[in-house]
């Protein structure tokens, strides 16, 4: 009695010949039985070669290639976080001229006993303009056609900077009354540049 592939094989080869000597145009369904029943013959016949390793004309068929195997792909690790940056502080706005003489002026007033000085913007605008007239005719003086204020105590001198005009104001006896004196309330204060330093104005009322 043959074995389970000896008649797979007859019944396969059976209807391969059948379909060899009837070459005629089937209708479309007759066509797709035709085709149906040989598609379950070679099911039928892989049944019993289920490794898939000779066809139907007997010549070995070669295996399907293993493919290689792939190393596993490690995913790129994700940045370690950054710690989010301390706000930075912003740079003090430096001061103007006008502004630290005010400040030292105010400074030495209440380490006197004295109350602060209010600046007052009319008073800080002639003595600014004074100034820039004397620095544009080279000299410096109390009394200027056009610039001379009678009810005002007025302080001028010239210095590489404002700090040292401060300080040389503070040195003179006569100076230095004028900026501490309790009963002025508003101070006005011309800065301008002039020999390489600047000349100062303290216009007290």
């Amino acid at each position: 009695m043959p074995n389970k592939s000896g008649v797979a094989f007859l019944l396969l080869a059976a209807c391969l010949a059948v379909a060899a000597a009837s070459p005629l145009l089937l209708p479309t369904d007759t066509a797709q039985a035709a085709s149906s029943s040989s598609s379950y013959v070679w099911e039928f016949y892989k049944k019993y070669l289920p490794d898939g390793s000779w066809s139907i004309g007997g010549q070995p068929k070669s295996p399907a290639p293993t493919p290689p195997a792939q190393p596993p792909v490690t995913p790129p690790a994700p940045p370690a976080p950054q710690p989010p940056a301390p706000p930075s502080k912003p740079p003090a706005a430096p001061a103007t001229d006008v502004q630290r003489l005010l400040e030292l002026l105010n400074a030495e007033r209440q380490r006197r006993g004295a109350g602060p000085l209010e600046l007052d913007p009319t008073l800080s605008q002639m003595a600014a303009a004074k100034a820039s007239y004397m620095a544009a005719n080279g000299y410096g003086s109390h009394y200027v056609p056009g610039y001379t204020y009678p009810h005002l105590t007025e302080n001028l001198t010239g210095a590489s900077n404002v700090e040292l005009a401060h300080y040389l104001f503070l040195a003179s006896p006569s100076h230095a009354k004028a900026m501490l004196n309790p009963r002025f309330t508003e101070v006005g204060i011309g800065v301008v540049p002039a020999g390489g330093g600047v000349l100062v104005i303290e216009l007290f009322r």
